[in-house]
């Protein structure tokens, strides 16, 4: 489902203005790559998306349990331990809040060039 919308919107993203206005509606579009190249044309790299969204999401898993980690290992030093009082689940929630932040902040600038390669190909 997200190579087509990728395919839809990259084609959209190429279009001068005038096309833009005359044919660029999300349907349009689709309407004439189905016509063009059949379903194949809708998913019109997929081995490319693969290429980019395997390392994002090694990147990310792997960042995020990196970040809770040494988040909950510092706030372990300061006495935040892992019970289940309220306190203890706000902590775990802004634990996991920032690591998904920063998880998401690195997988995004390192994975930024295999994107624009996948978008100009």
């Amino acid at each position: 489902l997200v190579v087509p919308m990728d395919v839809i919107s990259q084609r959209q993203m190429v279009m001068d203005n005038v096309l833009y206005t005359q044919r660029g509606g999300a349907v349009t579009v689709m309407s004439d790559i189905l016509a063009q190249d059949g379903w194949r044309g809708m998913y019109r790299g997929f081995g490319m998306s693969l290429f980019t969204s395997l390392p994002v999401g090694v990147l990310w898993w792997s960042c995020y349990s990196g970040s809770q980690h040494l988040l909950q290992s510092t706030l372990h030093r300061y006495g935040f331990s892992n019970s289940h009082g309220a306190k203890d689940l706000v902590v775990r929630g802004v634990v996991q809040l920032i690591s998904g932040l920063s998880a998401a902040i690195v997988a995004a600038t390192l994975s930024q060039p295999l994107d624009v390669i996948k978008t100009r190909l």
